[in-house]
């Protein structure tokens, strides 16, 4: 009764309009009505895409970034959803993560100064999408004119960074190169990663990334390489040693063949500990999509070892922790619209199997049914409806069916671990997800205000158990609810969006995990004064009570966040000043605390105060 009952108190909710005032809220979509967003990345914005991937796009509305450590390590969550429930293309590319606990996070593989905009699609509708939608970043086109560009963008007192990128670009040819380094960053009571997380000393990281894209008639083609080594994530026990991408594409008119292939290392090296531990995996994708169609083949093997020297007698495990896992995708998407309402398609299956079928004595422990291979119909339905109340007001309703296989983790990652660790098993046996969903929308010039309700099938949620006197922590199917409402107000030089979603585990009747608190983000943008713009922001996250306590989440407390910025824009020219943090405050974030297996059990703070520079060049020849 209580769900029904906060059904209606959202959609109440979505019936209260005020006018406000003139201003537009446009440039945030293309089409406000849509289950689609759209932002342009303009050239002077292109550092708050950097390191930290701070866009105001992706912390409104219901979409959040989560630091889980220094930078480079955000990932990203949407109205209550998360992980692989939200697919990161860049133009419609799958880079599948290679790390099963996603230190290798899709968001983190965006480079700023190659990316034009980025589209946010809460369907499930869509090609590339998963149970929640997608997030697909697209490319900047070259033209025929000689381009030069570059940004410096520099960190200090909390933060210890510099983020550096050049491109050339000519004849609808482009190269650019990005360096990236830096120290981890210390708290609020300047307090670093060594003194906080048991680390033998702060490490400094380095990241390489090299590009070439380029065009000739009807035909697209690029290559890229990113190394990054040295990342440490203190919310796992263990670092990204090392993260090594090589990816390409060729296109010829609306069909893209493209290839991608990761390669990572993680190990506790830096960490003060009796025991070591150290996982290596390669990930493989390969696509072929078009406007209608999209196939992708994905081979992903990871090797584990743990080993301890306590005792007498050393101990050793050796896991293939992902059995040489294959996945083959293939699906086809459709949008009609009739009048004022839209229908949109995507009909697709999913295979799985495994090479090394040694490891099916280890499934076969929790579940004696589990086989080595599994299909899956997966797919949604979207039905959109959409009018003008008013010159001003414009109302949407959506209605959404969607089925989806569960990931390749969940159903076959085996790891055994010593003592009184516990294994970590896939489960073979789960059903797939099925998601229905609805959704009001009403928007204008000065606001939207938008409410979502999804009951979710087979919800696959973590869940721990015994064998004998050994833990395991597997994966189960369980009903879950994830509802909220998302507001967004933008008044002559203020804007602001607040958050709130209600997840509700209906299987066991209590609090769903990872679900972010009532959330707010303000901003105050001053008149320009000498083409110098000003602004303060603010962010505030409430208390979450709402925690499930049968996997060690625990209570956090609320938190402010003050910032202010300029930026000076001369030709082709621009200087951007930040500073984040500005009181000093030490805080973490609700979904920064990680669970077994391979958490720390440490929640991670956010940076104290940062001042940041921001040095940013683009110029076009022969206009």
């Amino acid at each position: 009764m209580k769900r029904y009952l906060f059904l209606i108190f959202i959609f109440q909710c979505c019936s209260f309009t005020y006018t406000f005032g003139l201003d537009s809220l446009k440039k945030f979509q293309s089409e406000p009505l849509e289950v689609t967003a759209y932002k342009n990345i303009p050239t002077g914005e292109t550092t708050i895409y950097g390191t930290d991937y701070n866009s105001d796009f992706l912390t409104r509305n219901g979409n959040f970034l989560i630091r889980r450590g220094m930078n480079f390590t955000q990932d990203i969550y949407s109205d209550g959803f998360r992980r692989g429930d939200i697919k990161v293309t860049i133009d419609g590319e799958q880079y599948h993560t290679a790390c099963p606990n996603r230190m290798d996070s899709p968001a983190s593989r965006i480079n700023p100064l190659e990316m034009e905009s980025v589209e946010i699609t809460k369907s499930s509708s869509q090609q590339g999408a998963g149970l929640y939608g997608k997030i697909d970043y697209h490319r900047k086109s070259y033209d025929e004119n000689f381009r030069l560009g570059a940004y410096l963008s520099g960190n200090t007192m909390a933060q210890q960074d510099v983020d550096a990128s050049a491109s050339i670009s000519a004849y609808k040819q482009g190269l650019i190169i990005r360096y990236s380094g830096g120290n981890p960053y210390v708290d609020g009571n300047g307090n670093s990663f060594k003194d906080l997380y048991n680390y033998k000393d702060n490490f400094t990281y380095n990241n390489l990334s090299l590009s070439f894209r380029g065009e000739s008639r009807d035909f697209y083609y690029g290559v890229s390489y990113n190394s990054l080594n040295d990342l440490s994530f203190p919310y796992l026990q263990m670092d990204e040693i090392s993260s090594k991408v090589l990816s390409g594409f060729f296109s010829f008119k609306e069909h893209k063949l493209y290839y991608n292939h990761t390669d990572h290392l993680m190990d506790n090296t830096f960490r003060n500990s009796p025991m070591f531990m150290s996982s290596e995996a390669k990930n493989t994708t390969i696509g072929l999509i078009g406007k209608f169609y999209e196939f992708t083949f994905r081979n992903w093997d990871a090797d584990n070892r743990i080993s301890s020297m306590q005792g007498e007698m050393p101990l050793e495990l050796r896991n293939n922790m992902l059995p040489d896992i294959n996945q083959i995708y293939a699906g086809v998407n459709y949008d009609y619209d009739i009048n004022s309402i839209k229908i949109s398609g995507r009909l697709s299956s999913v295979y799985f199997s495994i090479g090394n079928k040694d490891v099916m004595d280890f499934y076969s422990t929790l579940y004696p049914d589990a086989k080595d291979n599994r299909i899956f119909m997966t797919g949604g339905l979207n039905v959109m409806y959409s009018t003008d109340i008013s010159q001003d007001i414009r109302f949407a309703a959506n209605a959404e069916a969607a089925l989806e296989s569960p990931e390749a983790e969940q159903l076959f990652i085996s790891v055994r671990r010593l003592m009184k660790s516990p294994n970590w098993s896939g489960n073979p046996t789960l059903a797939q997800p099925v998601k229905f969903g609805i959704r009001s929308i009403f928007d204008s010039d000065y606001f939207r205000l938008e409410g979502f309700y999804n009951h979710i099938n087979n919800y696959v949620y973590i869940n721990s158990t015994m064998i004998g006197d050994k833990p395991y922590q597997t994966f189960d199917n369980i009903d879950a609810l994830i509802a909220g409402v998302n507001l967004a107000v933008k008044y002559q030089f203020f804007e602001s969006s607040l958050s709130y979603v209600y997840g509700e585990n209906l299987s066991s009747k209590t609090s769903l995990s990872e679900i972010v608190p009532l959330s707010i983000a303000n901003k105050i943008t001053f008149p320009e004064f000498y083409g110098v713009k000003t602004w303060i922001s603010h962010k505030y996250e409430n208390v979450q009570f709402r925690v499930d306590n049968t996997l060690n989440e625990i209570p956090t407390e609320a938190w402010n966040s003050f910032g202010v910025g300029l930026m000076f824009n001369l030709n082709s020219f621009w200087i951007r000043l930040d500073i984040d943090n500005l009181l000093d405050h030490r805080y973490s974030r609700y979904l920064s605390f990680a669970r077994n297996p391979f958490s720390s059990g440490n929640r991670v703070f956010e940076p104290g105060r940062t001042l940041r520079l921001s040095l940013i060049f683009d110029k076009l020849f022969g206009e």
